[in-house]
């Protein structure tokens, strides 16, 4: 049984005749006529009296009809609902995203969607860019925002949508921190870290495992804005997006560091599963993001 049965079906009862149905459905005789059929072998019932020009519904098909009418109704409706989701959608996007992306690269991207999708509800999970990459391979989410390319290419689909770069910075008053530093000094000198999983402490490490420099007397935070707040009260060397500290760099509240291999650029992904066909309301703001970061 299908939906083309069933519209030929209900089509016959409704004219009396299968010459008009099949004008109606522009039909030959004979599709409508197989179409019929095969609605019949499918319910194993005869649901046609045909006599003459007239056709009518037999017991069977008065039991049906009503079925059937409701069915292509229901199709149809479907039909409409997809339409409006596509041209329209509503529902709600729950994303997860790294703390750089959440403070300070997607704010004025949802601005500028939820003024074009008023109906669109966004639910932001922040977190590091490890957890929130298996946020959304855990299905807890339909897309994430990290600041570190993944490896797992056959599950997910990487795409670039922002580049920053990390910037070694301290407070204009942290006298214990000269403007220029050495790697080999690193270990003399306080200074403020990202807390495992941060796409941020990846890169770094990177540049530091590099260069063989040690830290000791660390702060570790979990945050960007944390690790942004203990610069400015003069806690030591911090290695910072440079979206974050641009306003205190101009202000003179931070200075730059002078430290080899910086600024370290730095990308950032919109991630989401090669296996899951998005919302409409999800895949319209992937397409956002995409095209207007």
């Amino acid at each position: 049984m299908n939906l083309e049965q069933l519209r030929a079906f209900t089509a016959v009862v409704r004219l009396g005749t299968l010459t008009r149905a099949a004008e109606e459905l522009q039909l030959s005789q004979s599709t409508l006529s197989f179409r019929i059929k095969g609605l019949e072998e499918s319910v194993a019932s005869r649901l046609l009296d045909r006599g003459g020009a007239e056709a009518r519904p037999t017991q069977a098909g008065r039991v049906l009809l009503p079925y059937a009418e409701r069915l292509l109704e229901l199709a149809a409706e479907g039909m409409m609902r997809l339409q409006e989701a596509g041209d329209d959608p509503s529902g709600e996007v729950v994303f997860a995203t790294s703390t750089v992306p959440a403070e300070y690269l997607l704010p004025q991207l949802l601005a500028t969607f939820r003024k074009a999708h008023a109906q669109v509800s966004l639910v932001a999970r922040v977190m590091d860019s490890r957890a929130a990459t298996r946020a959304l391979l855990d299905g807890e989410c339909e897309l994430a925002f990290v600041g570190a390319e993944v490896g797992d290419k056959r599950r997910l689909h990487c795409q670039a949508f922002a580049v920053d770069e990390i910037v070694p910075v301290a407070s204009a008053t942290a006298t214990q921190v000269p403007d220029r530093v050495a790697a080999a000094d690193l270990d003399q000198l306080p200074w403020i870290r990202r807390a495992v999983g941060s796409g941020t402490r990846r890169a770094v490490d990177e540049l530091l495992g590099e260069q063989g420099a040690t830290v000791r007397g660390q702060v570790e935070v979990s945050s960007t804005e944390a690790m942004r707040r203990c610069a400015l009260a003069g806690l030591g060397l911090a290695f910072v997006s440079h979206a974050a500290v641009r306003e205190d760099l101009s202000s003179g509240q931070l200075r730059l560091i002078d430290f080899p291999g910086t600024p370290l650029p730095r990308t950032f992904y919109a991630l989401k599963l090669r296996t899951r066909t998005l919302s409409p309301a999800a895949d319209r703001f992937w397409s956002h993001v995409c095209r207007e970061a």
